[in-house]
């Protein structure tokens, strides 16, 4: 892993924010190119919305269409995942990606590093210093830009998943 540490923050090759899902697969598929991801996520836990959904919700897309790269959910786990199978899945996930996830790790704010050029991710810990920051907070949250993507001084493509 690719860990410098400063006296208030850490540089990290990527920082993904959010361990559900996407955040999770985002992390793996970098890892598979040799780009080390640190993925910070709020709760003690990957998955912590599915956790919260009913106990009998399942997937309402076919096991087969919801792997994440490079591991297939099993087929013990039928046509239709439950929920309590995938958070199993996502914490195997996890694991056999080696990720490296780090719980208990709310992100207060994204902005550009005026002495590294590097984007500085402020947590309620370390800060994270990184070139690459994904925001991987699921498909259903809410839809807030922040200032620098909204401004005149960003000239890069932003796009926020819910416009998917």
């Amino acid at each position: 892993m690719s860990v410098a540490r400063g006296a208030d923050s850490e540089q990290h090759d990527a920082v993904v924010i959010g361990a559900g899902p996407a955040g999770l697969a985002v992390a793996a598929a970098l890892g598979a190119r040799g780009i080390d991801a640190t993925v910070l996520e709020r709760s003690d836990a990957v998955g912590s919305s599915w956790r919260a959904h009913y106990e009998g919700l399942r997937l309402n897309s076919m096991r087969v269409f919801s792997n994440l790269p490079g591991l297939s959910i099993p087929r013990r786990c039928g046509r239709f995942v439950l929920r309590d199978d995938f958070v199993a899945y996502l914490e195997a996930y996890a694991s056999l990606s080696r990720l490296d996830v780090r719980f208990g790790c709310g992100v207060d704010r994204i902005d550009r590093d005026g002495t590294s050029g590097s984007w500085r991710v402020t947590t309620s810990g370390p800060a994270f210093l990184s070139g690459v920051v994904i925001v991987a907070t699921s498909f259903d949250a809410r839809a807030v830009l922040p200032e620098w993507a909204t401004g005149h001084t960003f000239s890069g493509d932003v796009l926020h998943s819910s416009a998917l």
